[in-house]
């Protein structure tokens, strides 16, 4: 046992060391996140790793994450698969992200281990140990540099404090959920990384940080689109860190050391371009310099949700997913949020340029990740910026606490009642921040595994009530993705009979199905068709479906009936080419949690379905029972 006692003394000495701390909260963030390995693949995963099976991975890494290709014909051969596309795709959609760097990293799952997803997620695992190492280097050497402005000293642990912060942000556990976000990693990475070379370049004189800046930049950019967010933390630090000039020449010289950086981002947009990748007929994905109006609507509610779903009050997956009255009750908990925490952080922001720094990035990073789908999964680089930001403040308000207060000043007033206020705001984010968030981080590391329940669902009813269907028909779905992509499992997972896919609404505000002809189905969602996100997403407001307008697919006809009063499809006619009971057509709808078979009513007659709640479906769903005898 003796010799247990030097290596617990050189293990106390570590720990109590600054190095150690930093190391031990690394740890801790990489154990927090570990339930990600039992993670299955889901949604868009599915489409990689079909994408990258022996045989179709030429060309991977241009159109790995195309999942649109804004072709006509390409849209109406998926739609007629029932493969990802439903009914209501504009012709034009163009969904194309163009992301090597990340496309190679799949391409290396699949390659190395290309049944075993646990191994995929911990690639990404990896990646997520190397972001904190580089993020918490990109602390330590901001609050060595950065100097208060007043006399009041530092205690010397921001960097600590925005440490652990960081280690414990639960939305890390929603990016980590899903494999297909590992770009969100990257890109994170690469950028806090160009980051911290060009604080060292600037601060410190190293010059190696004058070329590797724009280096990490562009590998970022081939990562993912949110590397953008890098030109907005070099902005900040051009306005609030960058060091005077030593020969003079004013102010403006410090933005002269962006030059590189935005010549990099100009290359990449150019051959983004011209490479034909980019978002277009989508309602949800916004492309500024395309559709610079639809960006603007798109900042003004999901910036601010996002912001809510930082500071922990609120989560931004609720504008997807959740009901439409979520909305005003998320935007209001953010702008309570955002106007508490300016209280608390105002007289830090006055004393401390390394705080406007942090609070400037991480309110831009907000704005590239603003023009798509919101959700939680998306802050990973925000945080970079918020962390530091409550790092800084928990540091500042320490050492006035700590200071001592001269003999010959007076005790203050007790404080007022909005100073009280703001005391138990602070003790609140404070709790939310590391109590609250050390037991969530693992919970929401399986946030994305809700979709693979409601497919499970899906694929059980179908092996169960029609295993040798060749149309299967969801007339109501929660969500789409829980149907959508399951030509994409099935075709992974080898499955010979694929029957083709079709799905007419979704029911989050409830549908009535009426029979009026022996080949018609007439569909009535109580709050119109493409009323939420999921919906949304496949056409923008530019193709709008009029009354009267015709979408025909392989055996199936779309017609609308009737639109909402901002123009949105309300009542849509069904028409299949064959008898709706003809053999091997099967007829499944969500009812009880579960999907099960849509007995059709007669000529004349309707059935109404209740609302079903997407936000509960990972409690609710269950499979409908196990595969009768002789099913596949």
């Amino acid at each position: 046992m003796r010799m247990f006692g030097p290596l617990a003394r050189w293990w106390g000495s570590l720990v109590a060391s600054d190095g150690g701390r930093r190391c031990g909260l690394i740890l801790l963030g990489v154990l927090l996140a570990v339930p990600t390995l039992s993670n299955r693949l889901v949604l868009d995963d599915l489409l990689l790793m079909r994408r990258l099976e022996p045989g179709r991975r030429s060309g991977w890494a241009g159109d790995l994450f195309t999942f649109a290709s804004g072709a006509p014909g390409d849209a109406r051969r998926a739609m007629d698969a029932g493969d990802l596309l439903p009914w209501w795709t504009s012709p034009e959609l163009k969904v194309s992200f163009f992301r090597p760097l990340s496309a190679a990293s799949h391409a290396l799952d699949a390659m190395l281990w290309p049944r075993t997803a646990w191994l995929m997620q911990a690639h990404s695992l990896l990646l997520y140990a190397l972001l904190l190492t580089v993020v918490s280097a990109l602390y330590g050497e901001v609050a060595r540099t950065g100097r208060p402005t007043t006399t009041l000293a530092r205690t010397g642990s921001s960097a600590l404090f925005a440490l652990a912060f960081f280690a414990l942000d639960d939305s890390h556990g929603a990016t980590l959920s899903w494999l297909a976000n590992r770009s969100a990693l990257l890109t994170t990475l690469l950028g806090a990384a160009a980051l911290w070379s060009h604080h060292r370049w600037r601060a410190q004189g190293w010059r190696p940080g004058a070329l590797l800046a724009p280096a990490l930049l562009a590998s970022a950019l081939l990562a993912g689109e949110a590397a953008i967010a890098t030109l907005g933390y070099l902005a900040a630090y051009a306005a609030f860190m960058e060091p005077p000039p030593a020969t003079g020449g004013g102010r403006s010289r410090r933005w002269l050391a962006l030059a590189p950086s935005l010549a990099v981002t100009l290359v990449w947009q150019i051959v983004y371009r011209a490479l034909r990748h980019g978002v277009s007929g989508s309602g949800v994905y916004a492309d500024p310099l395309a559709a610079p109006a639809q960006f603007v609507r798109s900042l003004a509610t999901n910036a601010l949700a996002l912001a809510g779903a930082e500071l922990g009050l609120t989560s931004a997956d609720l504008l997807a997913w959740g009901p439409p009255a979520c909305v005003p009750l998320v935007l209001a908990a953010a702008v309570l949020g955002i106007a508490s925490l300016i209280a608390i952080a105002r007289p830090v922001l006055r004393a401390r340029p390394t705080a406007r720094f942090w609070a400037a990035g991480a309110s831009l990073a907000l704005f590239p990740i603003s023009a798509g789908l919101p959700g939680d999964r998306l802050l990973l680089f925000v945080s970079v910026g918020a962390m530091g930001l409550l790092g800084e403040l928990l540091d500042w308000y320490l050492a006035r606490w700590r200071a001592p207060r001269p003999a010959d000043v007076p005790l203050r007033a007790p404080p007022g009642a909005g100073a009280r206020a703001l005391r138990l705001v602070s003790i609140g984010l404070l709790c939310r921040r590391t109590v609250f968030a050390l037991a969530l981080l693992p919970i929401r590391t399986h946030a994305m595994q809700t979709f693979a329940l409601g497919s499970d669902s899906a694929d059980a009813a179908i092996q169960r009530y029609g295993a040798d269907a060749d149309t299967v028909v969801f007339v109501n779905t929660p969500v789409a993705p829980d149907v959508s992509y399951l030509a994409a499992r099935w075709a992974l997972a080898h499955h010979l009979a694929r029957p083709r896919v079709r799905w007419l609404a979704e029911s989050r505000d409830g549908v009535r199905v009426t029979r009026t002809g022996p080949h018609t189905l007439r569909i009535a969602p109580e709050g119109g068709f493409l009323g939420h996100a999921t919906e949304k997403l496949y056409r923008d407001r530019r193709h709008r479906l009029e009354p009267g307008q015709t979408i025909r697919m392989a055996g199936m006809t779309a017609s609308v009936v009737a639109v909402t009063d901002d123009g949105r499809p309300s009542v849509v006619d069904f028409t299949f080419t064959e008898d709706l009971q003809r053999h091997g057509q099967l007829w499944l709808t969500w009812k009880d949690g579960h999907y099960q078979p849509f007995p059709l009513p007669r000529s004349g007659e309707s059935e109404i379905f209740a609302p079903a709640s997407a936000l509960t479906l990972s409690l609710t769903v269950h499979a409908p029972g196990p595969p009768l005898p002789g099913r596949r």
